[in-house]
């Protein structure tokens, strides 16, 4: 049973998740299209960025990383390279198989 302390932990982490992640998408977004000059649309990369953060959140969520007491640095950094790399095989596969992604 989470307790009012819990919550507003995971809301302040998944809060900090959010954040960090998006910068990182739209950075890489960004530098897609300063080094390759391929033109990005943003409609459907913003969504595709909205999925990305769900899966992410999600899988983290799943695996027990909010709040994260109680593990030990490696347990923390093991589950976070499996949260990280299942969200990404997943977004990969949506990506892939969705047709308006394919513009991507």
């Amino acid at each position: 049973m989470l307790k009012r302390k819990d919550g507003f932990v995971i809301l302040i982490l998944a809060a900090g998740d959010v954040l960090a992640l998006s910068a990182i998408f739209i950075a890489a977004i960004w530098l897609r299209q300063v080094l390759l000059g391929a033109q990005a649309n943003w409609e459907d990369t913003l969504l595709l960025v909205q999925l990305g953060l769900a899966y992410c959140v999600g899988a983290f969520f799943v695996l027990g990383l909010y709040p994260g007491y109680g593990l030990t640095a490696v347990k923390e950094l093991e589950y976070t390279s499996k949260a990280i790399s299942l969200a990404f095989f997943v977004l990969a596969a949506t990506a892939y198989l969705n047709k308006p992604f394919q513009a991507f």
